[in-house]
């Protein structure tokens, strides 16, 4: 899909599930590979709600039909066309700040820390490279989703090792132990090995969140939003952190 203006009219169109299902598959894959595209999308889809909470999807139609009605009518001067036209013009200007009034209202008492959490939150996911004899325990209990035994293991085990770390904070974040994942991926952004920091910064930034820490989490999101290197990249838009910052000062 090619970053013009038939995106929006694609993306509206989707959200009305109004495209074919060679169109919707178009759009899905477009959505996946452009972050822009997918703040586009997120924009398009709060102003949508914002409109139908606030019923003026239909004040808009309203609007353009009457003034069609009056622009068309053949009782006009030929300067009176260029007044209405005018006045119609101030109206949808008018029309429009309210469209993006009332969705910066909705954005206001929507956004949530939980919210950009569940949205942002995917499980981590061990390449199976390893033989089955150099898998340690810490990572057979993972793959199972044994979170609770991870946990457990992870008393027991090496904890320098950058793996066994990261994953005993994925663990903590699958329990719901946000402040006990905190700990656990922290250190991973000071260590001089390059192994999971990456991973770690990212998921630290969603155990941030959890803990209401949203200071250190958009230092994170910052980061791994201007870094087009980062594995991450994708996944924090600028979008993202403006929510993010909303959820901030809001606190």
């Amino acid at each position: 899909m090619s970053e013009n203006s038939t995106n929006s009219e694609l993306l509206i169109r989707f959200l009305d599930n109004d495209l074919s299902e060679s169109e919707t598959l178009l759009v899905q894959d477009s959505l996946q590979q452009s972050s822009a595209l997918q703040k586009e999308y997120e924009q398009l889809s709060i102003a949508r709600d914002a409109v139908k909470s606030f019923g003026l999807k239909s004040q808009v139609a309203a609007v353009h039909q009457e003034m069609m009605k009056e622009l068309g009518s053949s009782s006009y001067n030929q300067k009176a066309p260029v007044v209405s036209l005018f006045k119609w013009t101030m109206r949808i200007a008018a029309g429009l700040f309210l469209v993006i009034l009332t969705s910066a209202i909705y954005l206001y008492f929507t956004v949530s820390g939980n919210g950009i959490y569940d949205s942002k939150y995917s499980d981590y996911t061990i390449s199976n490279t390893r033989s089955a004899e150099t898998v340690s325990p810490i990572v057979k209990a993972y793959k199972a989703k044994d979170y609770a035994k991870l946990i457990e293991l992870s008393q027991f085990f090496n904890s320098t090792n950058p793996e066994n770390t990261f994953l005993t904070g994925m663990a903590y974040l699958q329990t719901n132990q946000p402040a006990e994942a905190v700990k656990s991926l922290e250190p991973l952004l000071t260590k001089k090995e390059p192994g999971f920091k990456e991973d770690a910064e990212y998921y630290l930034a969603l155990a941030y969140i959890k803990v209401n820490n949203t200071k250190s989490a958009l230092v994170l999101f910052k980061k791994i939003n201007s870094d087009k290197l980062h594995p991450y990249h994708d996944k924090v838009s600028s979008w993202d952190i403006r929510k993010l910052e909303l959820v901030q000062w809001k606190q």
